[in-house]
């Protein structure tokens, strides 16, 4: 439909109704408000106050507040409106100020006219015409104001309401005064400290009074009960005492005098009889101790939404348990114990006494006036405390009390924050699947979820606290009803939380584990294995935790917080995460990921932890159970500071599934992989606590869905990353620059040195077994088949080879290859070692060599017959005969990964008179890693790990 359907209003309101079956008679309705105006017709744009050459728009939505007059106001019109009308409370106006007071129009009343001379007007930036008016002889109180447009000449005028302009305005243009140098309850030790200006000669007192006219008010200024002479005033109504004696010039009794002086200004309107009115009166309080007598500034509960005034002074209402008291007093000292606080316990006459020193009482600041706070003090019954505060010193004290009433609430939602809905319900905004509810019921013995009975929470004192969590909430309103027991009475509650399901920072969900899981509207799917389950990452347990009731948490976080989930508070008003971890801004800033930017939003996934089986501290309906947390909890262990051993980890390896950036160009498919921050074990495969850590998985990329699957054996962040930045000797290769880029990005290949790749290098021994561990997926270790044995010669424990073995770090390696990944491939059977059981990793691969690996990794099908391999590669290669004689053994592997398309020939020089082109295989010649990384690329295409 086109808006608007009325073009002679200015106030509009649309109306959707959403109706819940076909007999129209069910409906949820929505209202939207929204001001129309055609500014090709006349139009008020806006109405602004001048202050003092400073100017500020009235506000057309809330309320305008005025405090004095004369107002200057402008006011802006488009440039058809001719005349503008002012209305005040439905009353025209005209401020009668020369130079632009209204005009008379024989149909309209009072109109102030636009100037419609080019050279005369006055605009803003976008056109507009100013108006000026000026508010003045207008009585105190609320004002409706409706500038209205017009066009047309003085006895034609079109009026245009919908142009029109409304505004709220607070006059409060009385005269007041304002006392600069001195304020109630200010204590000095003689007048005379009391200075005007940086002159410190005294006493002096000065102020401005505001509205002030003296034709119309008079101003008596007196100090206890005397009245001073008359003060004179300036021409902005500033003023200054220093002469203090009375009016007829008499000293005033007791004047420096320690004590109270009371100063009084007293506004008066003179009346026309020759009678007085009293207008307004201020009063304040100066004390003058020469000797520094305490006095009470304040005394009271510290948040006083919780507490609210009662019917009698100094006396509050609450339904809190506890109370801090904050206060602030003068001229005495908490480190002397000058003061202290006492109060009686409900049913009790016995007065509790708050230390002065230690933990258990008030941090204090400042020396005069002295503030403080107190700690919490418990109110666990209903009823009334008396609190006194008594400030003692050798020149005199002075005490205050408050009472402070605790009334009966049948309960309290602390947690979610709740409001009241349209519908009269408690309701809570939520953006997850589940959600932590805790009720104070006082005097409960329980309270009833559905089917589940809460007891009460051991986590609070002094008052009855019961948390339930609830769990698999459907987007949109869910409805959590409760009953409270109280032995045999029963009270009913409901709570509508409703789940927003939007896919932003700080969305979460929990799932009980299951073959495929999906959240966030598919932007993270995981799947596993048919039977697989959670369990506590420690084989050697005999009473091992494997569950598949427990839940796995998900959560997006925050790159900007370094990893926190959830930004909210607590039912403390405490945060629920740490938003600026100093450690996880560490990681996150991690060296490994310097040539990478996130293409995707930042995932949380975890199983959560479970304590060693022999732990006093394990339950075990937890364990079995229980759920992933929140990486960055305030009040729990952070992800990076958990026991290793205790994580939760899936049972069987799964693959995870992210979304990545909708506006990646398809081609840029070689530049994405995923990475995940999780617990990485060591490179020479040391029992050593595993290190936290960037992780990169890799990935199969989708770009018609914009997805990316890679497979995980461990929870932790996961987020897909884009590769920015190359090296300039890869981006000048001429033949496999995609290739190394799309290996790097995923890092099945790594640079050699700090700034170049060096492609042109021969790739070790180590390095393209390395390569093949990664293309394959091949697990780095069998859980099943590892045996740590405690003799450092059993080499099922120090590994394969004699030259790799675990605990050392391999020399020159830089990076490239290490234990696991050799380990790994020769668990796989994908190496086997020399005579003497060295692998040497360090040496150049040859090409056979190469080809035998890869037939391994691949499990390609290995002709048996030798005789016709050897006569298959002798159609292809013009060296086929010389490797069948030095290197027989390698003649089945070479035939294979030529077949699968992996390994080519490499193309001999044509001799004279020959057109068609001849291949050798170089078995011998060591490779380069362009060359391996060509072939990676072909193997992961066949494997359709990329596109």
């Amino acid at each position: 439909m086109d808006l608007p359907t009325d073009n002679n209003a200015l106030n509009q309101q649309f109306i959707v109704r959403f109706y819940t079956d076909l007999t129209f008679r069910t409906f949820v309705e929505s209202r939207y408000d929204f001001s129309f105006q055609q500014y090709d017709r006349p139009a008020v744009a806006y109405v602004e106050r001048v202050i003092g050459g400073v100017t500020t728009k009235l506000n057309n939505t809330g309320v305008t507040q005025i405090n004095s007059l004369p107002a200057d106001l402008n006011i802006y019109v488009n440039s058809p409106t001719t005349y503008v009308k002012v209305k005040l409370n439905g009353v025209d106006y005209n401020d009668n100020v020369g130079g632009h007071a209204a005009a008379d129009d024989p149909s309209q009343g009072k109109v102030y006219a636009v100037e419609q001379n080019p050279a005369l007007q006055v605009k803003d930036d976008k056109g507009n015409i100013k108006v000026p008016i000026t508010l003045q002889g207008i009585p105190d109180g609320a004002i409706k104001v409706q500038v209205v447009p017009y066009t047309g000449a003085l006895g034609s005028l079109s009026r245009y309401p919908a142009g029109q302009k409304n505004y709220d305005i607070t006059l409060f243009g009385s005269p007041y005064v304002i006392l600069s140098n001195i304020y109630n309850g200010m204590s000095v030790k003689s007048l005379s400290e009391l200075y005007c200006g940086s002159t410190p000669v005294g006493p002096c007192i000065e102020g401005r009074f505001v509205n002030f006219t003296p034709a119309d008010y008079d101003a008596v200024v007196s100090i206890n009960g005397k009245e001073l002479k008359p003060v004179t005033l300036d021409g902005a109504g500033n003023f200054k005492i220093t002469d203090f004696k009375d009016k007829d010039n008499n000293d005033i009794p007791n004047l420096f005098a320690d004590g109270k002086k009371t100063i009084k200004v007293s506004i008066y309107r003179k009346n026309a009889s020759g009678t007085r009115q009293l207008v307004t009166e201020t009063s304040v309080d100066i004390f003058v101790f020469s000797q520094q007598v305490p006095v009470i500034q304040a005394f009271e509960p510290k948040d006083n939404t919780k507490f609210k005034p009662g019917a009698n002074p100094d006396t509050y209402v609450t339904d809190e348990t506890e109370v801090v008291l904050t206060g602030s007093i003068l001229n005495a000292d908490i480190a002397s114990g000058q003061y202290t606080i006492t109060y009686n316990q409900v049913g009790s006459t016995t007065q509790v006494v708050l230390k002065t020193a230690g933990t258990d009482f008030p941090v204090y600041t400042g020396m005069s006036p002295q503030t403080f706070e107190t700690k919490k003090i418990p109110l666990p019954k209903y009823g009334d405390y008396t609190f006194r505060l008594d400030a003692k010193t050798g020149n005199g004290s002075v005490s205050k009390t408050i009472t402070i009433s605790r009334q009966a609430t049948p309960y309290i939602i602390m947690y979610p924050p709740v409001f009241t809905n349209e519908t009269g319900n408690v309701q809570a905004n939520i953006n997850k699947n589940f959600q932590e509810i805790l009720i104070r019921a006082d005097g409960a013995d329980n309270i009833v979820f559905g089917k589940d009975t809460v007891l009460k929470s051991q986590d609070y004192t002094n008052m009855d606290v019961f948390k339930y969590e609830a769990k698999q909430l459907k987007a949109g309103q869910n409805s959590i009803k409760f009953t409270i027991n109280r032995g045999t009475t029963k009270q009913s509650g409901t709570l509508i939380l409703n789940n927003v399901d939007t896919a932003i920072e700080g969305a979460q969900a929990k799932l009980n584990i299951a073959n495929k899981m999906k959240v966030f509207g598919g932007d993270l799917e995981i799947s596993f294995p048919k039977d697989t389950k959670l369990m506590r990452n420690d084989m050697n347990p005999a009473n091992q935790f494997v569950s598949a009731d427990r839940d796995l948490f998900f959560g997006i976080a925050s790159l900007s917080d370094y990893g926190a989930v959830d930004k909210s508070e607590d039912a403390n008003g405490d945060d629920i995460e740490d938003l600026n971890d100093g450690a996880s801004r560490d990681k996150f800033n991690d060296a490994a990921i310097d040539r990478f930017k996130p293409a995707s939003k930042l995932f949380w996934v975890d199983g959560g932890t479970i304590p060693d089986p022999t732990s006093t501290t394990v339950d075990l309906k937890d364990a079995l159970q229980g759920s992933g947390t929140l990486p960055l909890p305030r009040s729990g262990v952070e992800y990076y500071s958990r026991d290793f051993e205790d994580t939760v980890i899936p049972n069987k390896q799964g693959t995870i599934t992210l979304k990545y950036d909708p506006s990646i160009r398809g081609d840029s498919w070689k530049y994405l992989s995923i990475f995940e921050l999780t617990f990485v074990e060591k490179e020479n495969g040391e029992d050593d606590p595993p290190e936290m850590k960037w992780k990169n998985l890799g990935g199969k990329i989708d770009t018609s869905k914009n997805t990316i699957t890679a497979t995980f054996d461990k929870f932790g962040y996961f987020m897909v990353m884009y590769m920015y930045d190359s090296f300039d000797d890869v981006r000048d290769h001429a033949w496999a620059r995609d290739d190394l880029d799309m290996l790097y990005s995923r890092f099945i290949m790594m640079n050699k040195s700090p700034g170049d790749f060096l492609p042109n290098d021969a790739i070790s021994r180590g390095e393209f077994v390395t390569m093949l561990v990664k293309i394959y997926d091949i697990p780095l270790e069998n859980r099943d088949t590892t045996n740590r044995s405690a003799d450092p010669q059993d080499p099922s424990s120090k590994g394969t080879f004699s030259d790799v073995q675990r605990g050392e770090n391999l020399l020159n390696s830089n990076g490239l290859y290490d234990f696991v990944h050799i380990e790994a491939a020769a668990r796989a059977g994908i190496v086997r070692g020399t005579d003497s059981g060295a692998f040497l990793p360090g040496e150049s691969i040859k090409r056979k060599d190469a080809a035998q690996m890869l037939a391994r990794a691949a499990n390609l099908k290995l002709n048996n017959n030798i005789t016709n391999s050897i006569a298959a590669l002798t159609k292809q290669f013009t060296d086929a005969p010389a490797l069948a004689a030095s290197d027989r053994y390698a003649v089945p592997a070479v035939e294979a990964v030529v077949k699968a398309g992996f390994m080519q020939g490499i193309e001999n020089s044509l001799l004279p008179g020959q057109k068609k082109a001849t291949y050798r295989f170089e078995p011998e010649l060591p490779m380069t890693r362009a060359e391996a990384a060509v072939i990676a690329t072909r193997i992961l295409r066949q494997l359709k790990k990329i596109p």
